[in-house]
């Protein structure tokens, strides 16, 4: 099975994810209320809310604390997204990831 980085244009392509924190800005909002994919790039693909996995997530529904939200965008969208749903782990992310 090919990886990411073996198909032609998807190698820069990274998948994510981060858990929705206590003091995210996610929290509490929805994909469109934050505008995630036009602020960021990143795109999510899914949510991990306890023990289900929504595939497809509704893009008007509230993030919930302890949802892990996985998400696919380029490094610099990724970069860009992290601090939304885990304001820590972002803070660890190097400047200018390409």
């Amino acid at each position: 099975r090919a990886v990411l980085s073996d198909v032609r244009g998807l190698d820069e392509l990274k998948i994510e994810s981060a858990v929705v924190r206590e003091r995210s800005p996610a929290l509490g909002r929805s994909l469109v209320s934050l505008e995630l994919r036009s602020a960021t790039g990143a795109l999510v693909v899914g949510v991990r809310r306890v023990d289900r996995l929504l595939q497809d997530p509704d893009p008007t529904a509230s993030f919930e604390l302890g949802d892990v939200v996985y998400f696919v965008g380029t490094s610099e969208a990724v970069h860009r997204a992290l601090p939304l749903f885990d304001p820590e782990r972002a803070s660890s992310i190097p400047t200018g990831v390409a």
